[in-house]
């Protein structure tokens, strides 16, 4: 996921932001990189979480650091939540984040853009996506996957059905 990426932006962009880690693995090497960058006191580790964005009421930003991600439901749990993202430009993030209106993407592999994004949200050059808006900017998304979720049951209803059918009846 690409954590000491976000972990080195983050010691560049000051003392303004803190970080939740929230999931398992293996955070020995992170913990030490952290203490390296003297960040101990602003990086939390939550473990892993059934309702993670329960935990993380009044977040500024989910982050999204990967290098490469498939379509990531985080990005749209977090959204859906009312949480703006800041995401390298991998897997559907392109297609769902809307500069300034619902998060920001952010590229390379020095940390620098995210440093930038991080420091004129903190300074007041760039706005913070609204609550509301994130909420409003993955509906479509979230109708459209329901509904294609609603095909595919209803497939595999009749699918079964006729299934059954052909057993009870023999097929004709």
């Amino acid at each position: 996921k690409n954590l000491p990426y976000l972990l080195r932006s983050l010691a560049e962009a000051g003392d303004a932001w803190t970080l939740t880690i929230v999931g398992d693995g293996e955070d020995g090497p992170l913990r030490e990189l952290i203490e390296e960058l003297h960040l101990s006191e602003r990086i939390h580790f939550l473990g892993w979480q059934e309702h993670p964005f329960e935990q993380l009421k009044g977040a500024g930003a989910l982050v999204l650091p990967s290098h490469h991600e498939g379509f990531s439901l985080t990005m749209l749990e977090a959204l859906a939540s009312g949480m703006m993202v800041l995401s390298t430009p991998v897997g559907g993030a392109r297609e769902i984040i809307e500069e300034g209106e619902n998060g920001y993407l952010f590229g390379g592999d020095t940390g620098r853009t995210l440093n930038e994004i991080l420091e004129k949200l903190d300074n007041g050059q760039l706005k913070p996506a609204g609550p509301e808006r994130c909420r409003e900017s993955v509906k479509p998304y979230l109708e459209r996957e329901a509904i294609a979720d609603f095909i595919k049951k209803t497939e595999s209803t009749i699918q079964d059905f006729y299934g059954e059918y052909k057993e009870q009846h023999g097929s004709k």
